[in-house]
């Protein structure tokens, strides 16, 4: 048998099975819980604010100089990161309000210390949970038109592209910060999306 039958046996059963999942799930009920645009950026905002009091937690036991020492990294720092991000999300929030916020670069530092930092944070992710929670979906086609820090012409996007890119934008910049604590022995604790309080409740029993 060549490679290609193996292939398309495979593919076989696992329309079969799609075929089959898909009648267990809407006699069960769960065609109800098909995700819609809004749903997978609120869902995801939820994510920002869950994981963001994760490393908040463990980095506030941190001595000062551990998490501002210098690394071989983008930001130099652990709290140079956590800036950065801090800037860029509340930067980009300004955009989605369509409110003016004169920044001159994404070099400046937003706090000195880590208490004022988390305060900052912190109403900062519930504004951005308040702000998802409350958009329709005829909301994702507006489009904003924004100076760009990196060029110097205005730009154009449409609220859904500069969601995605916004949200994406905060799981990878988080990735910046527990691969430095990872040889310190810091343990963050569980990153599955699936172990997300939200997921969990609906008793979500799905893990990677």
């Amino acid at each position: 048998m060549s490679w290609l039958s193996f292939v398309f046996k495979d593919v076989f059963h696992l329309v079969h099975f799609s075929v089959i999942s898909g009648r267990l799930l809407n006699l069960m009920g769960w065609r109800s819980r098909k995700m819609s645009h809004m749903s997978y950026f609120r869902l995801l905002a939820q994510c920002n604010l869950w994981m963001n009091e994760k490393l908040h937690n463990v980095c506030e036991s941190l001595p000062t100089h551990i998490i501002k020492k210098g690394l071989h990294s983008y930001f130099n720092s652990i709290f140079g990161t956590f800036n950065y991000l801090l800037l860029v999300d509340i930067i980009l929030m300004f955009r989605f309000t369509q409110q003016s916020f004169h920044v001159t670069g994404l070099s400046k530092q937003p706090h000195s210390d880590f208490p004022s930092f988390r305060e900052d944070r912190e109403l900062t992710d519930h504004a951005i949970t308040h702000f998802i929670e409350h958009l329709s979906t005829r909301d994702l086609g507006q489009i904003l038109l924004y100076p760009s820090l990196v060029k110097p012409q205005p730009r154009l996007s449409m609220l859904w592209d500069a969601l995605t890119y916004f949200l994406s934008h905060q799981t990878h910049h988080r990735a910046q910060i527990t691969t430095p604590l990872s040889p310190l022995e810091v343990d963050v604790g569980v990153t599955n999306l699936f172990h997300l309080p939200d997921l969990m409740s609906r008793g979500s029993d799905i893990k990677h």
